[in-house]
């Protein structure tokens, strides 16, 4: 073979080998690409005050001071993740957290809605702190300026409640649980908003809610009770009021004369100190046997947590009982108590 020949064959080899070790280069360029992507590390989550909040992608250790976030972390199931939560909570810890986790009361507090004790929030060193944004950020502001990472919780209406457990679910890695929850919730307001479709006015029944702090302490048209008396038939005496927990006048609550006195269990007053008292004796709701309890004694029922989807179904059977003939109220709380918190509503001993 002449030497040209030979070397025309080199030329050809050289071209083959270097061609072969660039696709193998490239392929070999993907798979490793493929094999060395990590996992994000952190995750963007939208707060209940359009913050857009980073977080660690998987968020371990959570601490609230506010106790409709510690009920929502419960009914999501995720309370392993709970370091630190608020004070006022763990007074119904007997009856309703320590049953569902006997560790509860181990758990330290942090403060109430209204503080905070960053001492012993630093200390705990959450992943994500809640705290309620309801009426203003100067406490989230105070937060993330101490470099802590703050989500913003409102669910002061219908819709915001819904939607503070999705955003829980996102922070907490437990999406599918909390839409289980919101479809369930969807479920019960829409039967409720059925069955009253073609409810005239005149026959929604006028209620009055004895407050945080008693008979003169109310519920205004801002606050999640009042949305509740809406859909549930009724109508709230006291709507025109905003800001929250307002104060009134027993001159006032006689003009408004309501037909249900509903009274909460997180506050001084009971029915009977009320129906007692000669100074509402002339009220309708006093005359007609009409001041009650609004469950639960577990935990309350009719604020913005988790279980205020059942003070629903109750809100709507007494206040328009015709309609509701059909409901059981304690097949519900049994129903909902077992898919949420793993036992029924009567084997923790709650009663309506």
């Amino acid at each position: 073979m002449s030497r040209k020949r030979i070397e025309s064959l080199l030329v050809v080899l050289l071209v083959m080998v270097f061609a072969v070790t660039s696709i193998l280069v490239v392929g070999c360029g993907d798979n490793g690409d493929d094999a060395v992507e990590e996992e994000p590390t952190t995750k963007i989550v939208v707060d209940q005050l359009g913050r857009e909040v980073e977080l660690p992608a998987d968020v371990e250790r959570v601490a609230t001071n506010y106790g409709i976030a510690t009920q929502i972390v419960f009914a999501l199931g995720q309370q392993d993740k709970l370091v630190g939560c608020d004070a006022p909570s763990h007074s119904m810890s007997d009856a309703f957290f320590s049953q569902i986790d006997p560790g509860f009361t181990e758990i330290p507090s942090v403060g109430n809605p209204k503080e905070i004790n960053t001492e012993t929030l630093a200390s705990l060193e959450p992943d994500v702190v809640f705290v309620p944004c309801s009426r203003g950020s100067e406490q989230v502001d105070q937060l993330e300026a101490l470099g802590f990472n703050v989500l913003g919780v409102n669910c002061e209406d219908l819709d915001l409640l819904a939607e503070s457990v999705e955003m829980f679910g996102l922070a907490m890695g437990c999406e599918d649980k909390a839409e289980e929850y919101v479809a369930y919730y969807q479920d019960i307001q829409d039967m409720i908003e059925e069955r009253l479709a073609d409810l005239p006015d005149d026959e929604r029944a006028t209620v009055y809610l004895a407050g945080s702090t008693g008979m003169l302490s109310t519920a205004g048209g801002d606050m999640y009770q009042s949305f509740v008396f809406d859909l549930c038939g009724g109508d709230n005496v006291a709507k025109e009021l905003s800001g929250g927990w307002k104060e009134v006048s027993a001159e006032q609550v006689l003009a408004w004369d309501p037909e249900y006195v509903f009274v909460v269990h997180y506050g001084p007053a009971t029915p009977e100190q009320i129906t007692a008292d000669a100074t509402f004796a002339d009220l309708t709701a006093v005359k007609d046997g009409n001041v009650m309890w609004f469950p639960s004694e577990l935990a309350p029922w009719d604020y913005p947590s988790m279980q205020a989807v059942l003070g629903l179904v109750w809100c709507a059977k007494t206040l328009q009982p015709d309609e509701f003939e059909d409901v059981d109220v304690l097949e519900y709380a049994d129903e909902y108590f077992e898919k949420f918190f793993g036992k029924s509503f009567t084997e923790m001993g709650g009663t309506i």
